[in-house]
């Protein structure tokens, strides 16, 4: 179903509780649609020197590393070129501002 709702030009998100298992669905995804391994820069409107680097593919767990950490304080912008995000836990729901997915 995940394939098949990117095929069609869908965007997804995925809630796991399991590193792994996130982990083998980014690596799947991105065999089938390597055009989505593609990162770009987009400058941020805060600070025009310091470019974002965005991807089209996240995912975001306990062990992410700095750079996926700071998205989460601009999800808006990062968010909004993502065609899959997946997402651990470590995500915590309850955000009352409404955030622009894709």
């Amino acid at each position: 179903m995940i394939l098949s709702d990117l095929t069609a030009n869908h965007n997804v998100v995925v809630v796991t509780l399991s590193q792994n298992v996130g982990e083998e669905l980014q690596r799947r995804v991105l065999m089938e649609f390597p055009e989505m391994d593609d990162e770009f820069y987009e400058s941020e409107e805060e600070d025009e020197n310091q470019p974002l680097v965005v991807n089209k593919v996240l995912f975001y767990s306990g062990k992410m590393d700095d750079r996926r950490k700071k998205d989460l304080s601009r999800v808006n912008t990062v968010w909004s070129h993502c065609r899959l995000l997946i997402y651990s836990p470590t995500i915590e729901s309850g955000n009352k501002k409404f955030l622009k997915f894709g």
